[in-house]
């Protein structure tokens, strides 16, 4: 929760700028606008469209404010490769989701380190069972999205 507290602040952050009319150093909050797709302006809103966090792995997606309604079907797939190639303290957290037509996913992974003989091919091979072990819920297309099937693995994503 405090972690996503800090990234809220810091997307959601305005900069000081002077109050109108102030004297001596006084300061005022001023959100920051963004152009939008239309040329428009926009106040600077972000909002979390999920976080998951596995042993020391955390996975947080942000979206502009302007655009959550348009976020469908989030999902999240944790899959641990450590001590016994179930704990989570290496693995992967997925988060998987529609945002207008197009599917997204996210993948955080913390793999075993170092250099020595056969730690790459073990590393490789925990790519591998994360590719293979991660799946999301399947979802059957309702009639007012026929065209968003929903993909199962990471690789099915766009």
């Amino acid at each position: 929760m405090r972690w996503n507290e800090l990234v809220r602040a810091a997307l959601n952050r305005s900069s000081p700028s002077p109050s109108p009319g102030a004297t001596g150093g006084g300061e005022k909050q001023k959100v920051h606008p963004v152009r939008d797709g239309a040329g428009g302006l926009q106040s600077r809103d972000f909002r979390c469209v999920v976080s998951k966090q596995m042993v020391g792995i955390l996975l947080t997606v942000w979206v502009r404010g302007d655009l959550r309604r348009f976020v469908r079907r989030p999902s999240v797939s944790c899959v641990g490769c450590g001590v016994m190639g179930c704990l989570g303290n290496k693995g992967a957290v997925s988060v998987r989701f529609w945002l207008r037509d197009t599917s997204f996913c996210f993948v955080c992974c913390h793999l075993a380190s170092g250099g020595r003989e056969g730690d790459e091919a073990h590393r490789n091979a925990d790519a591998a069972e994360i590719l293979r072990r991660t799946s999301f819920p399947r979802r059957h297309c309702s009639s007012s999205s026929p065209s968003l099937a929903t993909p199962h693995k990471i690789l099915d994503h766009e």
